[in-house]
């Protein structure tokens, strides 16, 4: 027997709209990594500037010159981004396709970084908004446990470890669950 789930969400105006215009302007995904990035690493936000595609940096540059990538989790084939705004989803599946969105994300930087898009800076970290709801993954924070989620949670987590942090493909990547 498999849940059906149907979603219908309210994004605020312009979340979707890409910061990559030549006036500078800084998308509402952009404002929100930014500001969780600052509670998170208790950081001010004025350690954070915009970074510089022409200098070959990615979108948020620190101090430190680290660099941060921000990005949907979304398969990249259709996009996913606009099935999150309204959909319905099958329960079972549903952790299946945010790992593959998540590992589509992931590799599309990597593809970015290979070709010497972020020269401009020292470490590239990825920080991933994930727009679908999976409870299941943090559910022991509320007071409910599901063993198999946390299990396959763990082992992706382990996973995006191997293979980009510890080859030092990445310095560390944020993933930021809806």
């Amino acid at each position: 027997m498999s849940v059906i789930v149907e979603i219908q969400r309210y994004f605020p105006p312009n979340f979707f709209d890409s910061a990559n215009k030549k006036n500078g302007f800084v998308s509402r995904s952009e404002q929100l990594s930014k500001a969780v990035l600052c509670v998170t690493l208790g950081i001010n936000g004025e350690e954070i500037r915009k970074g510089d595609p022409n200098n070959k940096e990615p979108d948020w540059v620190t101090r430190d010159n680290d660099g941060i990538e921000v990005t949907f989790a979304s398969e990249r084939e259709p996009s996913s981004v606009l099935q999150a705004k309204t959909g319905v989803f099958n329960a079972d599946d549903l952790e299946q396709e945010i790992i593959a969105s998540i590992s589509d994300s992931i590799k599309e930087k990597s593809d970015k970084k290979q070709k010497g898009n972020y020269l401009g800076i020292s470490n590239v970290t990825v920080f991933i908004i994930c727009l679908y709801p999976l409870l299941n993954w943090y559910g022991h924070l509320y007071g409910f446990n599901y063993p198999r989620y946390l299990g396959n949670r763990n082992k992706f987590f382990n996973s995006l470890y191997e293979k980009y942090i510890k080859s030092s493909e990445f310095k560390n990547i944020y993933i930021l669950c809806n």
